[in-house]
């Protein structure tokens, strides 16, 4: 306790600056969860009647880890409300940006690591997928993995990290998409992991094995009774249409970039889901990745971005869910650098610092507000939204 206390001490700042940030962020999430739209929407109806008992989740797993953890809730919770499957995709949200804050924690310092953190949290697109009661989020969770292979290399508790990693992969096997990312990384970073494991017993490793095997049992035997279920956990068209890929694949810069596709489920109008500070930021952080894509962190964004890509192209899906992680980490790039080359130009003048530092504070405040009343205002107001969101549980 003490050697807590004196890194508290020592560092009390930055401890504080992160704990305030850490309670505006919960409050953000959990504002006005099941009020916002009133009523749910076609999609949160239908996924509320899917799986709603652990026996139908075992016939039916995909998106398995979202099902449990909400049928859970359920049981605590009894009268049927849509809070129920908002609050499970706000875990699994929260989950994605411990994830993403402790990446960013091993990448930049304090200052990257919360005006990056907060910029990430208070995007519509992320309160978009965070808030809504589907399964969505749970495509973001890749970035667990990146966390855990980053934490298995550094610390000394091999063991813990390597059951942390085991579970995690078990749990994403069931998540559509997570496949790509999984199969990607072992072929990335395999012969890494196999070094790590040298220093682990065997008697752990093959209980590993045998933890997994048991996770992944209904998968396998779901697949084994209907191997159709592969193109759903794949993204794999039954059918190849290239002409429908093509207009996926052409679609995900304009979804972002440029002007989305009308949904009153997870936007205004045709509004991007980027604005264009983080438009700016992001592609700002591709140019500085790659100055430095022989770096592992360099890499691995631009891996991210790929197989999001992949994915989207294959599934159809307004929220592009896979994409969100990855872009922003080349926005949060992007801030990094642009301060980075001002402190370059003006390495010992304290006030050309600290000017800089308060203006790109102030963009990514001015942009946070944007958002927020963006998610938390216009579009609940909006005519379309009040239409779609008119569906009682």
């Amino acid at each position: 306790m003490n050697k807590y206390k004196k890194a508290f001490l020592i560092d009390w700042k930055r401890y504080i600056v992160i704990m305030f940030s850490v309670v505006v962020i919960i409050g953000i999430l959990l504002f006005q969860l099941g009020r916002l739209t009133g009523q749910a929407n076609k999609a949160e109806v239908s996924v509320y009647k899917t799986n709603v008992s652990y026996r139908e989740t075992v016939r039916n797993p995909i998106n398995a880890p979202y099902y449990v953890v909400r049928n859970s809730i359920q049981k605590l919770i009894k009268p049927k409300n849509i809070v129920v499957p908002r609050f499970t995709s706000v875990l699994f949200a929260a989950l994605i940006l411990f994830a993403f804050f402790s990446v960013l924690s091993l990448w930049y310092e304090t200052r990257m690591l919360v005006l990056g953190t907060l910029l990430f949290a208070s995007s519509s697109w992320f309160l978009h997928i965070a808030r809504i009661g589907l399964p969505d989020s749970m495509q973001a969770l890749g970035i667990i993995l990146v966390l855990l292979s980053a934490w298995l290399h550094q610390t000394k508790k091999l063991k813990l990290a390597t059951l942390c990693l085991i579970l995690s992969i078990g749990f994403l096997v069931y998540v559509p998409g997570m496949i790509w990312l999984i199969l990607a990384a072992i072929l990335w970073k395999g012969r890494a992991l196999k070094k790590d494991f040298s220093g682990i017993s065997k008697k752990f490793i093959i209980s590993c094995i045998c933890l997994i095997s048991i996770i992944v049992t209904p998968l396998l035997w779901t697949i084994f009774k209907n191997p159709s279920v592969l193109y759903e956990l794949t993204g794999l068209p039954n059918t190849l249409n290239i002409q429908h890929l093509l207009s996926n694949f052409y679609n995900i810069p304009l979804q972002i970039f440029i002007r989305a596709t009308p949904n009153s489920i997870s936007n205004i109008g045709n509004l991007p889901l980027l604005d264009v500070f983080t438009t700016a930021m992001f592609v700002i952080g591709v140019y500085a990745n790659m100055k430095t894509r022989k770096l592992d962190r360099s890499k691995l964004t631009f891996g991210l971005l790929f197989i999001g890509i992949l994915f989207s192209t294959l599934v159809d899906s307004p929220l592009l869910p896979m994409m969100i992680v990855p872009v922003y980490l080349f926005a949060v790039s992007g801030v990094s650098f642009m301060l980075d080359e001002w402190f370059t130009v003006f390495p010992r003048n304290p006030l050309a610092k600290g000017i800089a530092t308060t203006l790109i504070s102030v963009l990514v405040l001015s942009v946070a507000y944007y958002h927020i009343t963006n998610y938390f205002i216009a579009w609940p107001n909006n005519t379309d939204t009040k239409s779609s969101f008119s569906e009682r549980i």
